[in-house]
């Protein structure tokens, strides 16, 4: 049983030490083999001033905050593999891509749109970068010739304070191949 699990953000804002614990271990010790696909901005400073106010009432994560960019790569990779997981893919792109051209449509993003507003170009190249991880697990399914049975997308700043459900209950659920779950946000 293979399952597949994404971690796309912002060095800054990187909560890592209880996605590990409480997510990949947990998926480890339900008999899973966990793959691992990281995409963290290390520096997001030329983004503009979204993160000012978060910022100004915490702080970045010690254990991260003076790494470089490959120190933070092996960081990672230190910490997921004292799970049992395996580190597939770790990018660490020193600020966000360049977005492309998006052509004025008012169905697209219309709450952010991404030819207007900054917070739009974030929101395009997040999913931008997630495409590409999504890509890389494509690839690596043909590759091995099996597919993922279980994806989790967690958030660069979740702070999870207790495992998750076990995966291989939720998995025995009707219809289970075809279900979408989520954390109740605002519970």
């Amino acid at each position: 049983r293979k399952a597949a699990v994404y971690l796309v953000g912002i060095k800054h804002r990187a909560i890592l030490n209880s996605t590990m614990q409480h997510v990949l271990r947990r998926l480890v010790d339900d008999g899973f083999a966990v793959h691992v696909y990281v995409s963290l901005i290390f520096d997001a400073s030329g983004t503009g001033n979204w993160f000012a106010s978060t910022r100004s009432i915490g702080r970045e994560d010690p254990s991260i905050e003076h790494l470089s960019r490959r120190e933070l790569q092996l960081h990672v990779h230190d910490l997921v593999q004292a799970t049992g997981a395996c580190l597939v893919c770790a990018e660490v792109p020193q600020r966000p891509q360049t977005v492309p051209h998006i052509p004025v449509n008012a169905g697209q993003l219309s709450q952010f749109p991404p030819h207007r507003t900054r917070t739009g170009k974030r929101l395009l190249n997040m999913w931008l970068r997630r495409e590409r991880m999504w890509n890389a697990t494509l690839q690596r399914e043909r590759a091995l010739g099996e597919r993922y049975e279980f994806l989790m997308w967690v958030r660069d700043d979740a702070l999870w304070v207790a495992d998750m459900a076990r995966p291989s209950v939720l998995l025995r659920t009707p219809r289970a191949a075809s279900t979408l779950w989520t954390r109740r946000c605002g519970a």
